[in-house]
């Protein structure tokens, strides 16, 4: 009486499927970890952008506005603004333009005021901010 011994083959069918089930959860699990990173990046970049995008509004109405009164004396000011649970700070700086075609000491009157506006927040542990600079009338006294 002979005792059979147990095929070989089907022993090893079983170990080659053990290692490729074990080979495909390694690569689902690393492929789901590159995808979550992947999102999280692109969430943090649509949120940059719509920061700045919430700043440039800002700074395109405070333009607007020095535009719309046509002439602007020579000064500065600033205001704290929420936009959208974001805090933003905008700063105007108006001062008399230096031409340097004017420069050699002409009398000639310069009818332009040079405008700086600097729009900043905070979006996290970063500063960010946006600065314009215009030529706008000045004001004749």
């Amino acid at each position: 009486m002979f005792l059979k011994r147990p095929s070989s083959r089907k022993n090893s069918l079983c170990g080659s499927l053990l290692i490729e089930v074990l080979l495909s959860v390694v690569i689902l699990s690393v492929s789901l970890t590159l995808m979550i990173r992947s999102m999280t990046a692109s969430l943090r970049a649509v949120q940059y952008a719509a920061g700045y995008t919430q700043g440039l509004m800002v700074s395109e109405d405070r333009m607007t506005e020095f535009l719309r009164k046509g002439a602007l004396e020579p000064g500065s000011g600033g205001e704290d603004l929420s936009v959208a649970d974001s805090a933003y700070h905008y700063s105007w700086t108006a001062r008399p333009w230096q031409d340097a075609g004017l420069a050699d000491g002409s009398s000639t009157q310069n009818p332009l005021s040079e405008v700086a506006l600097n729009v900043s927040w905070r979006s996290g542990k970063r500063e960010n901010n946006i600065a314009l600079t215009t030529l706008l009338f000045a004001s004749r006294p």
